[in-house]
């Protein structure tokens, strides 16, 4: 078709343009000059309806290349796909099913005074808490055991009272921080011994003998394990003077 038309349209037009040039009477070199002319705007006017053809019939076969020749193949990387993250779950479950106290990484604590001024005297203890399990985790919903308290004079004492949650942490996702928090109630006996000899120096707090409940949830609801949270065996504070407390 290209040939045709690269031979019939420079004919044409140049035929054409001599034919003109020669009814004008014009001198033969110009009538010359007119039919080469003619033949070359018509072998372009050819070349430009060749070339978009051609584009027309490359850019219907650029769609047919980029149509997807086989979706099922897709469907099965997809499916492989999601039987290995599932195959990578199972085992981070069974990983931390092993190990979940390992998981849990707990805080120095912070220690809150102030409530020894009260009628009823307590130490709010603040830990914030981190997890790398894959399960969903649920801390302090049960406490059991005893602090112990030692001072400068040597006085080693079980705390009486079982530590009160106070702000447990509800729920705990991978990879955030969250802070529980529990109050240890006082006796008039160590709250005086605290009063009178206490105020200034460093004391210790040992949180061996406290348990306080995990418990998990696997990705799809179901219980997974418990532990006991994971707190610092023990705390060396300088407790506040009764002036330090007054003013704070």
């Amino acid at each position: 078709m290209w040939g045709i038309m690269n031979a019939s349209f420079p004919a044409l037009i140049g035929g054409g343009g001599g034919l003109t040039a020669w009814v004008s009477s014009l001198p033969p070199v110009l009538i010359f000059f007119s039919g080469v002319g003619g033949m070359a705007i018509g072998l372009m006017i050819s070349n430009e309806i060749a070339a978009r053809s051609i584009q027309k019939r490359l850019s219907a076969q650029k769609l047919e290349v980029d149509e997807p020749k086989h979706p099922e193949s897709q469907e099965g990387t997809s499916a492989s796909r999601n039987q290995e993250l599932a195959d990578l779950m199972s085992a981070n479950i069974r990983r931390d099913t092993g190990i979940l106290p390992r998981c849990i990484e707990v805080g120095e604590p912070y220690i809150d005074w102030p409530g020894l001024l009260n009628i009823d005297p307590y130490i709010d203890f603040r830990f914030d808490v981190l997890s790398s399990s894959v399960f969903t985790l649920a801390i302090g919903k049960t406490s059991t055991g005893h602090i112990r308290y030692q001072n400068a004079e040597s006085i080693n004492a079980v705390l009486e009272r079982t530590p009160e949650i106070t702000v447990p942490i509800e729920q705990l996702e991978r990879a955030v921080w969250r802070r529980i928090t529990f109050r240890q109630w006082l006796s008039d006996t160590v709250m005086s011994v605290m009063r009178s000899s206490d105020g200034g120096k460093e004391i210790t707090f040992t949180f061996s003998g406290v348990s306080i409940s995990v418990e998990s949830k696997l990705p799809d609801g179901s219980e997974g394990p418990t532990c006991r949270l994971p707190l610092p065996d023990a705390c060396r504070v300088r407790m506040p003077t009764h002036q330090e407390l007054s003013t704070s």
